[in-house]
């Protein structure tokens, strides 16, 4: 990407240090575009990356991972950028220079939050064991009542063909089982 864009890199692996504590924030707040690419494509796995680019970065996030059609469920409409809608990474940086040269068509991109807003759960490691064993504890309790009634749950089969069989890290699928006995994580249709 860095032969068709500018791309500054925070941290570790980066030209830039970033206190990951507090201080990134603020400097992340001065980039239009973030990239939040997951190392690995699972249906429907969207995480922390995204969600922090659109509500503590207040950056359009270049997105890689999951399907577009799994954003396309949770995320607000057009406040990102999918990879995969574009032929090559000089096609999509020649789009993401385009947009951002383009303040009314950027703008467009945040539209979004005038009609909504995004809600982060607090950073369970930082609560006492209680309230995140309590809150998870409860929303078993409930899915099992609703696998039973034959309703749908709120959580994923992590080892059901419909997840953990989706994924897949460069070309190769992931073949392990994630060691949750099926009758503790499940959906109905």
């Amino acid at each position: 990407m860095q032969k068709y864009i500018p791309v500054d890199i925070f941290g570790k692996c980066g030209t830039i240090p970033c206190d990951w504590e507090g201080g990134c924030t603020e400097q992340l707040k001065q980039y239009k575009f973030y990239f939040a690419l997951e190392n690995s494509q699972c249906d429907g796995y969207i995480s922390e990356k995204f969600w922090n680019a659109l509500s503590r970065y207040d950056a359009v996030p270049i997105v890689w991972g999951a399907r577009p059609k799994d954003y396309k469920l949770i995320a607000p409409n057009q406040s990102y950028i999918h990879v995969s809608n574009y032929k090559s990474i000089k096609s999509l940086g020649r789009f993401i220079m385009n947009l951002g040269s383009k303040e009314s068509d950027y703008n467009s991109y945040h539209s979004w939050r005038k009609t909504g807003s995004i809600q982060l759960l607090p950073d369970w490691s930082t609560l006492p064991a209680d309230d995140h064993v309590c809150a998870t504890a409860k929303r078993y309790h409930e899915d099992m009542e609703n696998l039973a009634a034959k309703k749908k749950t709120k959580f994923r089969n992590v080892n059901g063909e419909d997840w953990l069989e989706s994924c897949k890290v460069g070309r190769d699928q992931v073949e392990r089982r994630l060691p949750i006995p099926e009758t503790q994580a499940g959906y109905v249709k």
